[in-house]
Formats: C-alpha cells, structure tokens, sequence
C-alpha cells in the first residue's frame, strides 16, 4: 500500500495546473500588498455585485457576519494606514492586508483604538495568504477575524464566477479581470487545483483510512494548505513537543495541553522556565516571560519552506530541539 501510494504521489508531482497564456498579473505582483488592496477595495464596491457574495460566504463559514454593513458603505484606502477602512454611519470595518510582511508593533491595536472614537461598531479582519494570526503584540485583546487568500478569497472570487457566469448583465471585462487575479492567487499561494481534482478522482471512492489520511497530508504538503487543519498531525505534533520540552528541556513539571479560550488555540507552560507554546490552526510558537525575548514561532503553512515543521512531522528530535534552544534562549 506505501509503495502504491508513494509512486501515484511521485506521478501527481509532475502534474502542472495547465496555465493561462497571458496574465499580465503575474510577475512580481505577487508581492505587492499595496496593489492587492487596490485590487479587493475596487471588488468590494457595490455596483459589482461581490460584495454580496463575500457577505454571504464569510457568514456561512462562521467567520463574521457583515450583512449590518450599509449598502452605501465608503470603502477607503490607506485612512490612518488602514488598508482597507469600510464604513457607514455607525459600523466599521477594518481589513489589515498582509502578504509577506510582518506586523507592526501595536498595529492592529492601534489601528481600532483610532477608529474607535468614530463608530460604535467596530470589526477587525486580518488577511493573509494562508491564514494564520497577527502577532500578540499587534492585536493585544482584540476580537481578530481570519481569512485568507489560499481560502476565502479564492472560493468568494469562484462563487461570484458560478453565480454570474451566464449573465449577460455582468460586464465581460470584470469577468475577464475575476478569472485573472484567481489563476494568481493560486500561483501565489501554491494552491494547483489541477492536482487536487486529480487525488479526489483516483482517491474520492476509498474508504481506507490510511489512504484518507495520505491525501490530506498530500495535499498540505504539495498545495500549501495548512497542516494543522489535520487534527491528526496537530495531535501528533502537540504530543511530540509536549514530550521533548518535557524530557530534556523544563526544570519541573510542565502542564497538560490546555484550550486557550481567548487566543482560540491550545497551550501548554513550562512554568518554572516562564515560557508556554501555543498552536493555533495556523501557526506553532512560544512566548517567553523573560524580558527582551518576544517569543519564537513556527508557520506552518508550507511544508517545503518549513525545515523546523518537517521535523516535527518526520519526528526528528534533534531538529526540534534546536528550535526548543532558541526558545529557551540556550
């Protein structure tokens, strides 16, 4: 069954997702936060008919719910370094757009202490490529909302496409331009839908758990989906790190993995040493009591950038521990 199993993945590798032959968004676009806000703030205008559509699907998904939003909202760019401000008479939005740079030092916080001296409702949403949270030090005690472009943006640009393919209302260019920025989303974000389609045909019909369980951690591994989305390797990973600090690492006892109900994660602490670690459905970190140190973290939402990740997954203790010795600051 390995050996089936590892030859078909061996195959699928060398799959491409069939390119478009000219995309004038490609080239370094990738990068540019400042034009992907451009881009979203020009989307989210009503008269297009997206802003609906993102509406519906970030209340279906449990995300947040903005149908309070006025239709006639004022979408901003750039208000006080907001990326993207959306506002009516008593509700604000606020979207911080992150693509590779890192937070700010008190930057979510300071954005919504700001714009909390001019509206009663306020709504912070932090957009990332794969979705992982903004630091301790920029949110504080914020109520911060996640999306992410490998996700959220992707399936709301797709809904509105399978919505209004057909119209003939709907202007071809907006169509066009849609289509585009999707093929480079996914190139951004590693997410090859050709691939997928093709593990869910060979694999769709199997109802052995051990393949199930190979075409998830396929699919993280290859497309960048987020392996702590795959409760088993989270599992296995809170086991593996819980173990070592344990063994080789903490002065006395350290606790059990507990939920962390503010941060939305699961925690555990080194008490002694000052330090817990977290994980989150997005990342894996520290954070140390000892003054100067911040706190240490892993992403994990590419497996193949991710040396410290990949030694979790293939156990490797003295990878991890060579993590675990920056944490502890040795």
């Amino acid at each position: 069954m390995n050996e089936i199993l590892e030859k078909l993945f061996i195959d699928i590798q060398h799959i491409e997702q069939p390119e478009i032959n000219f995309n004038p968004l490609n080239s370094s676009f990738g990068r540019l936060e400042n034009t992907h806000s451009d881009i979203l703030a020009k989307l989210f205008e009503p008269k297009w008919g997206l802003w609906d559509v993102l509406v519906r699907l970030l209340k279906e998904e449990n995300i947040v719910d903005l149908a309070h939003i006025s239709k006639n909202a004022k979408i901003i760019r750039e208000k006080d370094r907001i990326d993207i401000l959306i506002k009516d008479d008593k509700s604000a939005v606020i979207i911080e757009n992150k693509i590779y740079a890192p937070d700010q030092a008190k930057q979510l916080i300071t954005y919504f202490e700001k714009t909390s001296k001019q509206f009663d409702h306020i709504i912070v949403i932090y957009l990332t490529l794969y979705g992982h949270s903004p630091s301790e030090d920029s949110k504080r005690d914020l109520d911060v909302r996640l999306i992410s472009y490998q996700y959220h943006i992707v399936n709301w640009l797709e809904k509105w496409q399978r919505e209004n393919q057909n119209d003939s209302n709907i202007d071809d260019n907006l169509k066009i331009f849609v289509k585009l920025y999707i093929e480079q989303i996914r190139r951004i974000t590693n997410k090859n839908k050709c691939k997928m389609e093709i593990l869910e045909n060979v694999f769709g019909k199997n109802n052995n758990s051990y393949a199930k369980e190979a075409i998830m951690l396929y699919k993280a591994m290859s497309s960048g989906i987020n392996l702590l989305q795959i409760e088993s390797i989270k599992s296995k990973i809170k086991e593996i790190i819980r173990d070592i600090v344990s063994n080789d690492y903490a002065d006395g006892e350290v606790t059990e993995w507990y939920p962390n109900q503010q941060n939305t994660c699961w925690q555990f602490d080194d008490e002694e040493n000052g330090i817990s670690f977290y994980i989150s459905g997005a990342e894996i970190y520290a954070q140390c009591d000892n003054e100067g140190i911040k706190g240490y973290t892993i992403f994990c939402n590419n497996f193949k950038d991710n040396q410290y990740l990949e030694d979790l997954l293939t156990e490797n203790r003295e990878g991890v521990k060579q993590w675990l010795k920056s944490v502890y600051g040795y």
